[in-house]
């Protein structure tokens, strides 16, 4: 999503708007409120619209991040299972590189 901007000299530029990324979405601030981010270094340049996050973005972000460090569920030994699994492929590539 963009919005058209016009800058200080007049001109209209196109601002992509940027979301907050919480529990694998990207959403909008709670308070439904933004900011439009300048370049520094040049005054007139739009960079984007963000988010302006307040505390229950925070607390939203915190809890979803508990909830996917928990693993959604899945006991350890299943977790680590998923996460060391390979494909066969990419086991011998690295047995390969290591033999020199």
């Amino acid at each position: 999503m963009s919005q058209t901007m016009t800058s200080e000299r007049g001109q209209k530029t196109e601002a992509k708007t940027y979301k907050n990324y919480i529990g694998g979405h990207w959403v909008e601030s709670k308070s439904g409120r933004t900011f439009t981010s300048m370049n520094p270094a040049h005054k007139d340049q739009v960079l984007g619209v963000m988010q302006a996050s307040n505390a229950d973005d925070v607390n939203a972000a915190i809890e979803a991040a508990q909830k996917a460090s928990t693993g959604g569920g899945i006991r350890p030994r299943r977790r680590g299972a998923r996460s060391s699994s390979r494909p066969p492929c990419f086991s011998r590539r690295v047995r390969r590189s290591w033999r020199g």
